[in-house]
Formats: C-alpha cells, structure tokens, sequence
C-alpha cells in the first residue's frame, strides 16, 4: 500500500523544485551592456515605387529615416515604428530634426515641418501613425532682392540653401539668410547678401539667443587645408540676435572646419589657426581657447550643452565647455566618421574587419575609462552607422536596424576592464 503522505511529499517536493527552476530562469537574467535588444527591417514608404533612405537623424528620442522622395519613418528606442508619412511636395535639399518635428526643403524653394500627434495610435499600421505637415513657408521673402542677373540665378539654383533647427527657429542660409518659427513658420527676420558683403554663407549655429554665421569671400577654398587658393578678405564671424540686428562681427583667420552651439557661446576648429578650439560669446569675445590635441580637422559632438567631444583619426579628446578646459584625451578607433555621445559616456562600433578580432561595439564613460566592449552578432559585421536613442545604440546595417543596450550590466558576455 502507497503511503500517501510520502507521495504528497514527493510531489511537493517536485512542485518546489519547478518553481525555484522557474524562479532562477526567469529572475536571474540581467540584461548587460552591449546586449541586443531587437533587430527590424527598415520601413520605406508602401507602395510599388520604394525610394532608399538618403537621410538619417536622431534627435536622442526618435531615430528618423528620410527617403529621397520625403517619406519619413520615425523609430523609437525599442524599434518600433513611431509615425511615418511626407509632405505633399518633392524633397529636393537638406533636412534637419528639432523638437521631434522634421524640417525638409521641398520644391519651389519651400521650407515644410512634418509631425505627427503625439496621442494617435501607432499600433494601428505596420507604418505607424500618419504623420502631417504643420506648415510651409517660402525660402524667399517678398521683401528680399531678387534682382540678379542670369548667370548669378543659375549658380544659385544649383546649390541648396543651410539648413538648421532649434531654440526655436528653422534658418536656411545661402546668399541671403531667412529666419522662421519653428512653431509655425512665420518669417521671423531676412538679411540681404548685403548685410554680409556679397559674401557666401558657409556655415550656421543656433543658440538660445543667437544666430551665428560664418560668412567667406568666394574666392575663399570651402576647406581651410585647401591652399590652391588664396583671399585678401578673410572669413567674417556673424553674431545675430533672433530678431535679426547684428550684434557682433569678428574677422578669423580661416575658415572653421567646424562651427558648433554650446550653450549661449558658439566652438569652432581653424587648422590655420592652431588647430585649437575656441569658445565665443555672443558678444564676439573669445571666452577661452582651449588647446587641442588633434591636429587636424575632427567631428564636433555637443552632449548637454556642458561637453565637447572633438574626434578625429582614432583619438577622442573631451572639453567642459563651461569652465573652457580639456578634461581627457584618449585613443578611441571609431569604424565610423565618428562616435555617438550622451551624458554617462561614448558609443561606436570600434576595430577592423580585416583582422582576427575584427569589430567591437565599445563604450567609455564621460571620465574617459572604457566601459563594456563586446563582440556584435556576426550578421551586423561593423555596420554602416551609429545612432543614440534613449537608453539603445543603434546601429544601422544595410537594410536592418540592430539595437542594443547601453546601460550596464553583469554578464560573462562582457568583457571586463
């Protein structure tokens, strides 16, 4: 005869056993850095005639995905699709994200801002939410001179306009310089070619008070290594107050390979001018040089308005913009043009395909010390590019985006430091 108090035992035994198992299996895991969290294909506009994405943006919310015809597919950090739709117009020049809206030039010398509602349904299509045009406005306004000859109307045409976003305003520069609402679109300011000497409008920056523009002669090389030509003006630093009267102007001693926003203050990089990095006021004065470790011309990445990282040839060197000084410079073999920053450190795909360990996704805190480096899965390779989204790096690979964790955690998949 069973004993059926054993049995119950046994049974209990067994019962505590599964969910202990269970328990371990399902509490245990922590995900660590450099984990993949998804991998998706990349949307393009439905329909029989699919354009390629020519523009990607990220804005540390959403990564957005401009097709050649204006479609824009807009993702968020766990790779889901967010929103989609484009602008009843032909994108035809540059395009820029601010405040989670997308700024594109279209045709007719037209500015348009597409978004979409931040309540609609996104689970509703495997497209996202449409997306809507907020406004549109011209590039040219009704007061500015048109009156050129041929020959200036056809070089003109050829070349489409600067194009930036934020603390407000959408600029677009090229001869002349046109300010709008961000908002809505309305004309804010226009200055005349005159107002910078017929001079080309090279680059733009946007802070909370101040436009800045760097204007250069023509016969100026666009690249301040370019020594096949020469100019007896040199290039002239605008600083313009958001309603358009010029506050300051500041002759320099080439043009900045580079032109950045910090804050209230403007950075740039002049190779023929030492190469360092230097920090103005609104006022035109220089506020701080800071002496740079890279000797030639490197990517500007501004997190928090207080950091400065200025990459180049595989050297990553960090700048506190406030208080104008370099913190660190430490080696850091970007695949990529460049790294992707945020406030806790920086993230690329590092290595060389070619060789035995080929590439890595790596990371470095804001101090400098790396962080977490992994091997990414073998379909990614290297990748084409990078971008920072919330609390995911993702990393674009033909058709495919591939997203992985940047927060840290306790795994042998990682390699310790």
């Amino acid at each position: 005869m069973t004993d059926k108090r054993a049995l119950s035992r046994r049974r209990l035994l067994a019962a505590v056993a599964t969910a202990g198992g269970a328990s371990v299996a399902g509490c245990g895991y922590q995900p660590a850095a450099g984990d993949q969290a998804w991998r998706v294909s990349i949307q393009t506009r439905p329909g029989l005639y699919r354009s390629p994405i020519a523009h990607w943006h990220a804005d540390g919310e959403r990564l957005y995905g401009i097709s050649s015809n204006g479609w824009v597919s807009a993702y968020t950090p766990r790779g889901s699709l967010a929103w989609s739709g484009s602008p009843d117009a032909t994108l035809e020049g540059e395009t820029m994200v601010a405040n989670g809206r997308v700024y594109m030039q279209v045709e007719d010398e037209q500015v348009v801002a597409l978004e979409h509602d931040d309540d609609s349904d996104s689970s509703s299509s495997q497209y996202g939410s449409d997306a809507h045009t907020r406004w549109s406005a011209p590039l040219e306004s009704a007061d500015t001179d048109t009156d050129t000859d041929a020959d200036s109307d056809a070089d003109s045409s050829d070349e489409f306009p600067t194009l930036v976003a934020g603390h407000g305003l959408v600029v677009a520069a090229r001869d002349h310089l046109v300010a709008l609402a961000a908002d809505d679109g309305t004309e804010q300011f226009v200055l005349e070619p005159t107002t910078f000497d017929d001079q080309r409008l090279e680059l733009v920056a946007i802070t909370d008070e101040t436009v800045w523009v760097v204007a250069v002669p023509d016969d100026e090389p666009s690249d301040a290594s370019d020594d096949s030509a020469s100019s007896t003006t040199d290039p002239t630093l605008y600083s313009i107050s958001t309603d358009g009267e010029i506050r300051a102007t500041r002759s320099l001693a080439g043009v900045p390979s580079w032109l950045v926003a910090v804050d209230s203050s403007v950075a740039l990089w002049i190779e023929s001018d030492g190469g360092d990095v230097r920090l103005l006021d609104p006022d035109g004065s220089r506020r701080a040089t800071v002496v740079s470790e890279n000797s030639v011309a490197g990517i500007p990445i501004v997190v928090d308005d207080t950091r400065l990282y200025h990459y180049t040839q595989g050297q990553l060197e960090a700048i506190d913009t406030a208080a104008g000084e370099r913190l660190w410079v430490e080696s850091f073999d970007s695949f990529h043009e460049a790294p992707v920053a945020d406030a806790d450190g920086v993230y690329d795909v590092t290595g060389d395909p070619t060789t035995t360990d080929g590439c890595r996704l790596s990371a470095r805190s804001s101090s400098g010390e790396p962080r977490w480096d992994v091997r990414p899965p073998t379909d990614l390779q290297c990748g084409d590019e990078t971008y920072l989204v919330g609390d995911r790096l993702i990393v674009r690979a033909d058709d495919e985006l591939y997203g992985f964790r940047t927060t840290q955690g306790d795994r042998d998949s990682v390699r310790p430091w």
